[in-house]
């Protein structure tokens, strides 16, 4: 399949790794074709943002990685982050039908329960920028089988899904979205919508700072943008509580 001028998927599947962005990193052939999915059946030492870990179940749920060679220059990683956010959640609702809401900024709820992680990093090229794009989804588990706080389609429908199918509907959407890079308006406001935060007391814990506020949305860098008894803050990364 082409899009947007390159071939989507060239799938390579590993039947067990310890992480499958680590094990891109490691290979610049595969780092060198946009494109390219590394998928695991078992993957051992899945990790999100903030080295946290990712649970996983063998050929039950989703880990995979996409290179992605983007068209410009990568000024924020946080647009990057929100706008890849955007188009899994797109991919879920084709699939299933089901609504699903994004915590900031970019994982993926279900009724208050994590069903996706994702972590966006950049490889070291010689020339352009490379993009690894790291994907998990609780796919076929059972809810007992994921960590506390999560949940998974086959718990929410009762049903098994095709993983290669979803995989491949995820990698659509989220080349579609990222080319060209850039966040809009309309997707702002998407993000906004569809946000389980906004209006919502928050306790947020940045790199040299503990904050509590108002949530009013998002900025155009991706940010978080709080509203505090002082003022207006953003905010690039960091973690979020929920104060009340």
């Amino acid at each position: 399949m082409i899009l947007n001028g390159y071939s989507i998927m060239n799938l390579i599947t590993l039947e067990t790794v310890g992480s499958t962005n680590d094990y891109c990193m490691e290979h610049p052939e595969i780092l060198s074709s946009p494109g390219t999915v590394i998928k695991a059946i078992d993957q051992t030492k899945g990790r999100g943002r903030h080295s946290k870990s990712w649970s996983f179940t063998r050929g039950k749920d989703i880990a995979f990685s996409l290179i992605h060679h983007p068209d410009c220059a990568i000024e924020d990683i946080s647009i990057i982050t929100v706008l890849t956010g955007i188009a899994i959640r797109r991919a879920l609702y084709i699939i299933t039908g089901l609504d699903f809401t994004i915590k900031w900024p970019n994982d993926i709820l279900h009724e208050g329960k994590k069903i996706c992680g994702i972590l966006v990093e950049t490889a070291p090229s010689r020339t352009d920028a490379v993009l690894v794009i790291g994907i998990g989804i609780n796919t076929n588990s059972d809810t007992q089988n994921t960590f506390p706080g999560a949940v998974s389609l086959k718990s929410i429908t009762g049903e098994e899904y095709d993983i290669d199918a979803l995989i491949e509907a995820v990698v659509i959407e989220v080349t579609a979205i990222l080319t060209p890079m850039r966040l809009d308006d309309t997707q702002i406001a998407e993000w906004n919508s569809v946000s389980n935060i906004i209006g919502r007391n928050v306790s947020f814990s940045g790199s040299d700072s503990i904050l509590t506020g108002i949530v009013s949305g998002i900025d155009k860098h991706g940010a978080l943008v709080i509203l505090t008894p002082d003022g207006e803050e953003v905010h690039y990364s960091g973690e979020i509580d929920y104060a009340g």
